[in-house]
C-alpha cells in the first residue's frame, strides 16, 4: 500500500515537509506501481 505524504508547516505557514525530492520520489513510486500492474 502506498502511504500518503503528510504536509507539515512551520509557525510562519511555510511548508517544511515533504521536500521536493520526497514528492518526486513518491510520484515515481506511483508510476512504477501502475506500470507493474499494467504488465
Amino acid at each position: 500500500m502506498i502511504k500518503k505524504l503528510e504536509i507539515k508547516v512551520n509557525e510562519k505557514g511555510e511548508i517544511t515537509s515533504p521536500s521536493y525530492p520526497d514528492i518526486v520520489s513518491k510520484i515515481n513510486e506511483l508510476i512504477e506501481k501502475s506500470n507493474n500492474e499494467l504488465n
